[in-house]
């Protein structure tokens, strides 16, 4: 259905959609280059361990380590009050998720099969 959507719809590139349906876009990259010159990091990883997130990405780079000020940095942008949060009702959420269960699940299945553990760990909580 996404594809009928984003192909003759809007476009795939301007489609808030297709933006978030990452299995096709992360396959393509996956066909093109090997498992070792990619490295998936989920938002979720990067909330909940910052430093062991940025500590991931110099070392598959192979870089020095970010400076002390930024692996202490306090990583909360994230998070919002529950003064500012947006509310949405209940069967916009039940919506959203029906139609976004098939397409994490074989993003999941796409990261597993691709060795990318510790990413689909993270997008199975979704």
């Amino acid at each position: 259905a996404w594809h009928g959507c984003t192909a003759t719809a809007c476009g795939f590139h301007a489609c808030v959609v297709s933006w978030s349906l990452y299995a096709p876009q992360l396959k393509a990259w996956m066909n093109e280059f090997p498992r070792r010159q990619l490295a998936v990091l989920t938002l979720d990883e990067f909330a909940e361990a910052p430093r062991s997130a940025l500590q991931r990405i110099t070392g598959f780079l192979g870089l020095r380590s970010f400076p002390r000020m930024v692996l202490d940095w306090k990583w909360d942008w994230n998070r919002r009050s529950r003064a500012t949060r947006v509310e949405c009702a209940a069967e916009t959420l039940d919506a959203l998720r029906t139609f976004f269960r098939p397409h994490v699940r074989e993003l999941a299945e796409l990261l597993t099969r691709r060795r990318q553990l510790r990413a689909a760990a993270y997008v199975r909580k979704w």
